[in-house]
């Protein structure tokens, strides 16, 4: 296991005028990740103090690199508290 915490620590030191460039050229590292190395099996958004699911998604497609657009409802809202769940799949060691 990595004891990555940010994309800086990933990447190592750089100066300022070429962190936009190594920025760009990470992420686009982590987007062209083969489809049978990472799968993102489901994401799900909870009342971590109840069973109530407000929003999910099962086999979500990374084949797109482009940002998906994602509405929750505002009953969330009235939540105290929400919890993450996110089950993925990872050849490799993240």
């Amino acid at each position: 296991m990595s004891g990555y915490s940010s994309l800086n620590d990933v990447k190592g030191d750089v100066g300022e005028e070429n962190k936009q460039d190594d920025d760009a050229a990470v992420l686009k590292q982590w987007v062209t990740i083969p489809k049978d190395e990472f799968k993102l099996v489901h994401m799900r958004i909870k009342d971590a103090e109840s069973p109530k699911v407000f929003w999910e998604v099962n086999d979500w497609t990374l084949e797109s690199s482009s940002e998906q657009r994602v509405e929750f409802p505002a009953e969330m809202l009235q939540a105290r508290a929400i919890s993450r769940e996110i089950v993925f799949f990872s050849k490799n060691i993240i």
